[in-house]
């Protein structure tokens, strides 16, 4: 019952709550299935994890392959309470090339990492939000002047970059968790902002959501992007690790992530290349 309520996330918020831990449903289904007892169930709920699979693959979790990059993004929520962010600056630093970097959780006392940075990334842009934080973007290339925006109240954080001969727009977001809170009510703020921006398109953020969900999905088809595969667990509930930490790209491009340390945050942080000079699998 809970695996297909958590299919039903487009009608119900309370779907996405449960998509977050259909992976795990599905393995403790598996389990249940060699099971002597449970033989008279055993076709039914393997036609169901094949199906739920099936969903799953669709929505882009293939082995990435090896590609030439266009763009390097660095994704990562520091975590509020996080006391040392200078592992952080040095994981960002040790990548020969980065374009961009996405930030999430930024208080007063992380504007240091920016700082830090500021050499390495000399145009940013933060949106103050609430009391975990805001979103910032970090770019090695100019920031297209009065580009810069800030969405329900610093919650997602939006400029375009300069990058010739097509300028791209870079979003940093940090949503809410799914039902019972209000995820549902702040994408619905959001998705018409992502849906104005002309052009190519790439976000990072800590969406407290899978690749499956309606939520991420959503943000796909508002900016005509799509998640990049790579990155299969990057926050634990308990000892469940879980993928909410995600890179979209643009539609017409590929791409890859590999998964970064904590460096004493919760979130593991995501490396990500995009390449636009390659057709999409």
């Amino acid at each position: 019952m809970f695996l297909i309520l958590s299919l039903t996330g487009r009608f119900l918020a309370l779907g996405d709550s449960f998509a977050v831990f259909r992976t795990h449903m599905l393995i403790a289904l598996g389990i249940l299935l060699l099971f002597p007892s449970q033989i008279r169930w055993r076709k039914m709920s393997l036609f169901l994890v094949l199906s739920v699979l099936a969903v799953h693959y669709r929505h882009g979790l293939p082995i990435p392959r090896n590609m030439g990059a266009t763009y390097a993004l660095y994704q990562k929520n520091l975590f509020f309470r996080i006391k040392d962010i200078g592992p952080v600056a040095e994981d960002i630093r040790s990548f020969r090339r980065l374009d961009f970097v996405t930030l999430q959780e930024i208080t007063d006392a992380k504007r240091g990492l920016m700082a830090e940075l500021k050499a390495d990334f000399p145009y940013q842009h933060i949106c103050p939000f609430s009391s975990v934080g805001g979103t910032a973007i970090l770019s090695r290339l100019p920031i297209v002047e009065g580009s810069q925006k800030c969405f329900d109240g610093g919650g997602m954080s939006i400029a375009q970059i300069n990058d010739l001969p097509e300028p791209v727009w870079v979003v940093s977001t940090h949503l809410n968790w799914p039902f019972p809170y209000s995820q549902r009510r702040q994408i619905d703020r959001l998705l018409p902002r992502l849906a104005e921006l002309d052009g190519k398109v790439i976000i990072g953020g800590d969406f407290n959501n899978v690749p499956w969900s309606y939520t991420v999905r959503s943000f796909e088809r508002a900016s005509q992007t799509r998640r990049l595969p790579g990155t299969l667990s990057t926050f634990h509930v308990r000892i469940f690790g879980t993928p909410i930490d995600h890179v979209l790209g643009p539609q017409r491009c590929t791409g890859k992530t590999k998964r970064r340390p904590k460096l004493g945050s919760d979130h593991h942080g995501v490396y990500a290349q995009i390449a636009c000079d390659q057709k999409p699998d």
